[in-house]
């Protein structure tokens, strides 16, 4: 079942091209009084097929998914709606032309939802703001060196005031920052003001020296994700001092790491899956009292060790990676 929910990410994006390309024809031609019915017939069978198959996929992969609930929830009955307005284009010709506007729509919804579940909230607006909003706290709240009033650690939350000397230094320390890691391929989305969220998945080559370097955003750093990587250098974990959320899976990490993620005081969610993580290190495990959630399948955790782990911390939800099957849960208000 975890075999078919990872198709989910091959089985969505070729739906998601063609019912939009449908519903711009079916506009098109209503208003234009083209002919491109069979073109739109075939492919609305086509992508309501494969959108049946994609939601399917998608719902196998929410079971074993780390994901936020509430945003889980929101895509995944986002994902079920279009796949039934998609069969009501398909099916009701008489109100096609209608329908195509709120088939449109609702696939660049979904699309949405299912964007901010990967990449992070705010993705959309990065571009936008990466100067202003991510590059501009770093810099303000850096330390500096100032030949006249010395060197300073800044506080977080306190305004940095400088002479004109190290205000020079610091505009030239903005210049390259933002291309540069853009350039590395590490996707930098800003959750909240001075939060942000690093995924490391595209980077393939020089992680090493690359993830070395991103030490200079370390402080501002809340989620990070290095699933896959298998030359993470742990004791760098000290500098993130604000992580609250952190993706080892597939990682290098062994039980000698633990104790460096132990040090992360404002850790609520871990993933470990697929790492060496064994019985031997569920003390420093059992040392991170604000962990909420925890991810644990493929490691070498015993259930004992786990019980023993969730009695020290009631308030823990460890995921297994046990299958069920569940409808979408429709018991909970949908709020954003």
């Amino acid at each position: 079942m975890e075999t078919l929910g990872h198709l989910h990410p091959w089985l969505i994006h070729f739906p998601i091209g063609l019912l939009l390309v449908a519903s711009i024809l079916i506009i098109y031609s209503h208003m234009a009084k083209k002919e491109f019915e069979s073109f739109i017939h075939i492919a609305l069978w086509v992508g309501f097929v494969f959108s049946i198959l994609a939601s399917i996929s998608g719902w196998f992969l929410s079971n074993n998914s780390e994901q936020d609930h509430q945003a889980l929830l929101w895509h995944q009955w986002t994902a079920i709606s279009t796949c039934l307005i998609t069969g009501l284009v398909l099916f009701f010709k008489k109100w096609r032309f209608y329908l195509s506007f709120i088939l449109f729509g609702a696939i660049c919804f979904t699309g949405h939802l299912g964007s901010v579940l990967t990449y992070g909230e705010g993705y959309f607006l990065f571009v936008q703001k990466k100067i202003s909003s991510i590059v501009g706290p770093v810099i303000k709240k850096s330390v500096v060196s100032d030949p006249l009033i010395g060197d300073d650690v800044v506080e977080f939350n306190e305004p940095l005031v400088t002479s004109p000397a190290c205000e020079a230094v610091l505009e030239a320390f903005d210049a390259g920052l933002v291309q540069e890691f853009q350039a590395k391929q590490i996707s930098l989305v800003e959750q909240e003001e001075n939060r942000l969220s690093a995924n490391f998945l595209h980077v393939k080559n020089d992680f090493v020296d690359i993830f070395r370097e991103f030490q200079k955003l370390a402080p501002w750093v809340v989620q990070l994700k290095l699933a896959n990587q298998k030359s993470v250098d742990f004791s760098l974990f000290k500098n993130f001092s604000r992580l609250e959320d952190v993706d080892v899976s597939k990682t290098n990490l062994d039980n000698g790491d633990l104790v460096y993620l132990r040090e992360l005081k404002q850790l609520k969610r871990l993933n470990l899956v697929g790492t060496q993580a064994s019985d031997a290190g569920i003390g420093n495990l059992m040392a991170m009292k604000n962990l909420k959630k925890v991810y644990v399948w493929q490691s070498s955790l015993s259930p004992q060790a786990l019980e023993k782990w969730k009695q020290v911390n009631p308030e823990l939800l460890i995921e297994t990676g046990q299958f069920s099957f569940v409808k979408p849960d429709s018991l909970k208000t949908l709020t954003r």
